[in-house]
């Protein structure tokens, strides 16, 4: 538990992302493995605010809940011992629902108010620590997310403006380069030295919006994300129901929907063709219209899965409207 005791993160920018960096053993550290994605942190906080109660992926569904059991369990079973011991047993298990650098993150700024002390907290203090600490990043993060994807999608640059004057206060961020091997290759890696989760947000922040990072969210899980191919993709890789993902989904609602629209486009035309050959009839325009109406209605339920396809062509194919009946269809 190392870390805990010396609070300070130690970050390695580049154009492909960020990667933790061990500040005293003067390397790159064994259990972080691949170099944490462009904007990874600030999306994955953000997504911890944002993502559907849908969502069936236990992986990603209300992980702020997950996180906020284990904080709370970890007090109930151990409220006997120190603040310490207690902050450690928390950072143990979240490793169940969080990745590593998140969970320094998550714990930076507790750790080092703990270690500022000169008396030993409270453990309720580093509990209610803790849990003003998730509530601040995830609103800060999703604050963030959605001012970026404003800010690169529809080129307007206000948001940033406002948030660099709103929420930009006067971190302590270091910055320093350093040389180094990875995979036998030299190289230099420009180092930030933070000790405050918000300067970690800010650093990803910056460099999403410099290097134009393409922030889009989900129109089906409302996660945001960074398209993997396309930049007009509108649906994330996230698993949402069945072991589906939401670009699975989206796809097959889309074909759910076309075939929908196709019936009943289908039987519109041969509505439409019935009153044409029978416009002697009083007010045939006005009866066709309520069908009309009434068939849109059924439409729409069988869009939102309220009725099925076959029960809509049953409802809407009548040609009882000519005679003016429109409670049946």
């Amino acid at each position: 538990m190392h870390w805990l005791e010396n609070p300070t993160l130690v970050l390695s920018g580049d154009a492909h992302g960020f990667e933790f960096f061990d500040k005293e053993k003067g390397e790159y550290t064994d259990d972080v493995g691949d170099a944490v994605p462009p904007c990874a942190i600030l999306l994955f906080f953000a997504n911890l605010r944002n993502a559907s109660p849908d969502l069936d992926d236990s992986s990603s569904r209300d992980r702020d809940s997950d996180v906020l059991k284990k904080i709370n369990s970890y007090y109930e079973l151990f409220n006997d011992c120190d603040a310490h011991t207690y902050l450690h047993m928390v950072y143990d298990a979240l490793a169940e629902v969080m990745p590593d650098f998140m969970r320094k993150t998550l714990l930076l700024d507790t750790a080092i108010e703990l270690k500022s002390k000169k008396r030993m907290p409270a453990q309720s203090t580093v509990k209610r620590s803790l849990t003003q600490n998730l509530s601040g990043i995830t609103m800060l993060a999703s604050a963030y997310a959605e001012m970026l994807r404003i800010a690169i999608n529809d080129n307007h640059s206000t948001p940033m403006i406002i948030a660099m004057d709103t929420f930009f206060g006067h971190d302590n961020i270091k910055y320093d380069v350093k040389p180094g091997y990875k995979n036998g290759e030299l190289l230099f890696c420009d180092m930030y030295i933070v000790d405050s989760s918000r300067a970690i947000l800010k650093l990803e922040l910056i460099s999403a919006y410099r290097d134009k990072t393409n922030i889009k969210q989900c129109e089906n899980c409302g996660k945001y994300f960074i398209p993997a191919i396309r930049s007009d993709e509108i649906y994330c890789d996230n698993i949402f129901k069945n072991k589906r993902t939401c670009k699975q989904l989206g796809y097959e609602n889309k074909l759910q929907a076309d075939g929908i629209l196709r019936e009943y486009r289908k039987i519109y035309k041969t509505q439409n063709a019935r009153k044409r050959r029978n416009s002697h009839i009083q007010n045939i325009d006005k009866r066709f219209k309520q069908w009309a109406d009434y068939a849109k209605v059924q439409r729409d339920k069988c869009q939102s899965e309220e009725i099925t396809v076959d029960e809509m062509k049953a409802l809407i194919s009548s040609s009882t409207w000519l005679k003016g009946e429109t409670d049946n269809g």
